[in-house]
């Protein structure tokens, strides 16, 4: 996950990509909130889960691994990226999300882009990845983003 970034117009905010074709990756919860410090003035704004095939720039994000004792032997060619500069869009969005950002002081609640309870994971063969982007008007406030995954054979 990625915590308190400013809202950006068009921000790619997290993208994850899976970098090995011997691996499957499985997309198992996407997820973004917001919060403010001040009473806001704006307009509730939209954010999309899309496919991609490639994203450029972007600080390495860390995985938080909620098992330790799994062995993880192909994490280190899943890339995850924190504020990539662009990414290439395989498609059209896999979901779409508004979040109204006019609250004061205190933000909204986690709310999901795509939870797999019920439904079937999003899967990522390789040279396949997901990204959270926001619509293209500025947003007031910070914004914190989540993808939940696990790795198989």
């Amino acid at each position: 996950s990625i915590r308190r970034n400013p809202g950006a117009a068009n921000a790619w905010y997290l993208t994850l990509m899976n970098d090995t074709s011997s691996t499957f990756v499985e997309v198992t919860r996407v997820a973004v909130t917001n919060s403010t410090s001040a009473a806001v003035t704006g307009f509730p704004r939209l954010f999309y889960l899309y496919r991609i095939t490639t994203k450029t720039g972007g600080v390495n994000a860390t995985f938080a691994i909620l098992d330790t004792s799994s062995p993880g032997p192909t994490l280190a060619r899943i890339k995850a990226a924190a504020r990539p500069t662009s990414a290439t869009t395989n498609g059209p969005p896999l979901s779409i999300l508004t979040i109204n950002p006019e609250e004061a002081g205190t933000g909204v609640p986690i709310q999901d882009l795509f939870n797999a309870v019920g439904e079937e994971p999003i899967l990522l063969r390789g040279q396949q990845g997901i990204g959270i982007q926001q619509d293209g008007t500025a947003f007031t406030g910070l914004v914190s983003t989540m993808i939940a995954f696990r790795v198989r054979p």
